[in-house]
Parts: structure tokens; sequence; C-alpha cells
């Protein structure tokens, strides 16, 4: 068997026994109610690919070199947490600015329930704490889908391995989202295509994030960076309207546009620069 035989082999076994595992979680996660009253089954369900993957490396004797434990160089950990962050503030500005959602003060019954009195409080106190659970929330995927997935899926030669990756995260994710209360819209369809686009944009930028700078901690970084302005940061101070759920949030599109814009922008500017080295 050639390497790129063995290899496709690998990632075919760990795709099937990852789905059937987590896919089976998340279907007792929606019999129960879906992810509002699942609670720490969804960590459980973040961890499924990353043990999954460990326990896959031990049994067929893969090791773990290659997982990528080593820290990254600090601009790679810059990237992970501005690129997020400069797409949030862009997606949710484009919002404010189109009228699709408003600007608004913080909630003070927020703040409080937050042991806190201002916003600044807020991002400096409670934000902190909020991302390193989000690390460890994220390494679970991440040991998973960047620490074993798209290294195996470079190896058996397959062509544009992190869309591909980035699509494997998307499908992963469809049982919440059409029946789990993951929705981000009142139509679980238009949801799924609006995520797909959004986390396959996201997949190729942390899956080059975890090549290049060799460590997947720095992936887990960008996971959940993006998670934190996402899902949480800038929700405090948004009014939503009726089109938001289409325009704004996680995966709506002016969120894949604004992503989307600053991964290509990236992406050019490396290959001009590269591109401007004598031979």
């Amino acid at each position: 068997m050639s390497e790129q035989q063995s290899e496709r082999r690998h990632v075919a076994i760990f795709l099937i026994a990852c789905f059937i595992l987590t896919w089976a979680l998340m279907g007792y996660v929606i019999a129960v109610g879906g992810i509002r009253k699942a609670g720490l089954l969804i960590l459980l369900v973040m961890w499924i690919p990353g043990l999954t993957s460990l326990l896959y490396r031990f049994i067929a004797k893969l090791g773990f070199h290659d997982v990528g434990w080593r820290i990254g160089g600090f601009g790679f950990w810059l990237m992970a947490i501005l690129v997020p962050l400069f797409a949030a503030v862009a997606s949710y500005g484009a919002n404010w600015l189109a009228g699709i959602s408003e600007f608004s003060q913080v909630d003070p019954m927020l703040l409080a329930r937050n042991g806190v009195q201002t916003p600044f409080e807020l991002f400096w106190k409670v934000y902190p704490v909020a991302f390193l659970v989000g690390c460890f929330a994220a390494l679970g995927e991440e040991i998973g889908w960047r620490g074993f997935l798209i290294p195996r899926l470079y190896k058996t030669g397959i062509r544009y391995p992190l869309l591909v990756s980035g699509l494997i995260w998307g499908v992963w994710h469809f049982p919440l989202i059409l029946w789990g209360g993951y929705a981000t819209s009142a139509l679980p369809v238009v949801s799924v295509l609006l995520f797909t686009v959004m986390i396959s944009i996201a997949g190729i930028f942390v899956g080059w994030l975890r090549m290049v700078s060799g460590s997947v901690w720095v992936a887990m970084a960008y996971h959940a960076a993006h998670n934190l302005f996402f899902q949480t940061a800038f929700e405090v101070f948004n009014r939503p309207g009726p089109l938001w759920p289409y325009f704004g949030g996680e995966s709506g599109v002016f969120p894949c546009l604004a992503l989307g814009l600053i991964v290509t922008g990236g992406y050019l500017v490396i290959r001009n620069r590269r591109s401007a080295i004598p031979a």
C-alpha cells in the first residue's frame, strides 16, 4: 500500500468514527431539547474529534509527534486573535451602518450578572476568562481537525486540502444547526448554507495558520477568539433587526464577506511579497 493510500485509509477511519460518535451525541442533545439545554454535553461534543484522533493514533501506532505541539511564533498568535477581531468589527460595523441592527448601550442587568459596572470592565475582566474557557473547549476540536485531519489530508495528495477540511468541519455541525437550536435564523437550511460558507473560509485560514506555525495551540486560539468575538463580545452592544439573522451574527452575509476579504487580502499580500523576493 502506498503512503497516499495509507493516509487516505487513516483519514477515512478517523472521519467515520468521529462522525458516528459525534452525531450520536448530537442526536441525544437534540432529543433533550437542543444546545440550550445540553449544558456540558456541548463541551463533550467539541472534544470528540480530538479524543477520537488521539485514540486512533494510539491504536494505529501513528505516534503523537505531528499533532503540532510547538508553541508557534508570536506573529502567528497575533494573527489568530486579530483576524477574527477585525472581521467581527467590520461585520458589526457594516450591519450598524446599513441599519440591519443598531448599536445600543450595554444592559445594566448584564453587567450586574457578570459582577462589573462598565463595559470596559466587561472586556478586561470577564472576556479574558471567557477566552480561556473557550480555548479549552476549542482545543478538543483543533487536536482532531487541525492536529490530525489537515496534516494527513496533505499527505493524501488531495487537491485543496484546506478547503476540504473546512467543508468537513462545516458538515460536522449540520445536525445541531438543522434540529438542535444552533441555527442563526428561522430558516435552518439557509443557516446551514451561510454557516458552511463562513466555516469554510475560517477553516482555510486556521488550517493555513496551523500548517505555517506548526502549532495546534495557535489554531486553538483562533477558534476561541472567533467564537468570543462573533458570538459574545459585540453582541452586548447589538440590537438586532428582522434581517439580522441573515446578515449578521456568526455566519451572516456580512461576517462571510468580512472574513473572506481579510483572508483573501492577506493571501494576496503574502503572495506578492514572496514573488518580490529575488531568486
